[in-house]
């Protein structure tokens, strides 16, 4: 009994750094170690346990329990009767088989979460603890708890055959085979738990279209086993660092299609890599659309189109980007004096300036590859200039040279708030 509470001790203080690490500060949405392990285990592995919710639960009651074990085995002595011995050690074997249950399951835990980054080439974006020495460690207490569930069934059994008086050796028998029994069983569902690793399961339901590997086959973990086809189409595109640096997990996506150029579907991004891929200089990453609805018209293969919107602004003020002038850290626009405004029959052509332009400093918001949302410096209504065209005109005598400038406004009704505009980058 001694050595298994101090082995369930060991345990809960390792479990406690393998498993319930708070890793909060990776950016990421768990809060735990082991709710990132178990959702990513869960995401590849649908029909798993749930190792999160199990091994959380479990946890909670050994530490609770073993706290009421010791307390209880502090009490015992050479001279303590035989009843409070065996009270006390049914409490701890009954704690044992938990722990025994927990680290089994921890086991398979981080054995199924590498297995899982190694098939599909992915890396860890969480390294607060190295998942192979980890692995080692909970191997170790498997081997340990075993023992000291073994052991404890063991005294169990001399004890009841010690409190056993009767001449018939019935009521022994029955409990040595229901003692077996129990046994066998804790062996079968090992066995039924490592049995699991050896399926290959796929991310997602559907029909093979080809099979790369016979039976007997010699694999690695890079093998491209077979083609899978599903029902749920996934876009996949590639970003560069700047556009992936915009780029979050849940936004929408407007996706168009070269193949079928009258078709339009949503999405959202559902998935990107954390790690990008350089070639000749460049880092690329690639991410993953989930599309709200499917199409039967869509093939596997197809070029897809994406639009995604990462901000969006309700009544915004805007202003066609030709007109947006930068000078250092300064943006600023050409605004046209009120009498040359007011000559906008031609603005259409543009019009004649009779006097230069003003600069106005503006500040603005977010911006698409057409318009700038203009937060200060403009009212609706304004003119501006977009461009400014500039023609010589030169007697052949010389005595007179008269310039003009021509501009092209932009105001009126086009700076109208937008609502509800979308902004894409």
């Amino acid at each position: 009994m001694s050595t298994a509470l101090n082995n369930t001790k060991n345990i809960i203080n390792s479990f406690q750094d393998i498993f319930f690490t708070d890793i909060s500060d990776q950016n990421v949405s768990s809060k735990y170690l082991i709710e990132h392990y178990s959702h990513t285990v869960k995401y590849y592995a649908q029909d798993d346990v749930d190792y999160n919710t199990v091994i959380s639960n479990n946890f909670d009651t050994i530490k609770k329990e073993n706290n009421i074990n010791l307390s209880l085995f502090s009490h015992l002595s050479q001279d303590s009767n035989l009843e409070d011995i065996e009270n006390a050690l049914n409490q701890i074997t009954e704690t044992t088989k938990i722990v025994n249950d927990s680290v089994h399951l921890g086991y398979q835990l981080l054995n199924r979460y590498e297995a899982i980054l190694n098939d599909n080439n992915l890396t860890s974006n969480i390294n607060v603890r190295n998942v192979t020495t980890d692995e080692n460690t909970v191997a170790t207490y498997v081997t340990l708890v075993d023992s000291n569930t073994t052991s404890l069934f063991s005294i169990q059994k001399s004890i009841n055959n010690f409190s056993d008086n009767s001449s018939s050796a019935t009521p022994f028998s029955i409990q040595s085979l229901q003692l077996a029994l129990e046994q066998k069983e804790n062996v079968l569902k090992d066995a039924k738990e490592k049995l699991k690793d050896y399926y290959v399961y796929a991310p997602f339901d559907g029909e093979i279209s080809q099979l790369s590997v016979s039976n007997g086959d010699t694999v690695s973990s890079a093998t491209s086993l077979a083609v899978l086809i599903t029902d749920q189409k996934i876009a996949e595109i590639s970003l560069n660092e700047i556009d992936m640096a915009k780029v979050q997990v849940g936004e929408q996506v407007t996706l168009t299609f070269d193949a079928l150029p009258d078709l339009t579907l949503a999405g959202k991004v559902t998935e990107a890599d954390p790690i990008g891929i350089e070639s000749q200089g460049v880092v690329s990453y690639t991410i993953k659309i989930s599309l709200d609805k499917n199409d039967e018209r869509l093939k596997p293969g197809m070029t897809v189109n994406a639009d995604i919107i990462t901000e969006t602004k309700q009544g915004t003020l805007l202003l066609a980007n030709a007109a947006v002038k930068t000078q250092g850290n300064i943006n600023y626009v050409e605004i046209v004096n009120k009498q040359d405004a007011s000559a906008t029959s031609t603005m259409k052509n543009g019009i004649t300036l009779n006097t230069a332009p003003a600069k106005q400093t503006i500040k603005i918001g977010i911006s698409n590859d057409e318009f700038t949302e203009i937060l200060s410096g403009l009212n609706e209504g304004d003119y501006v200039v977009l461009r400014i065209v500039t023609s010589n005109n030169t007697t052949t005598n010389g005595t007179t040279t008269n310039t003009t400038s021509r501009g092209s406004l932009f105001g009126g009704n086009s700076m109208m708030p937008q609502e509800g505009t979308r902004i894409f980058r």
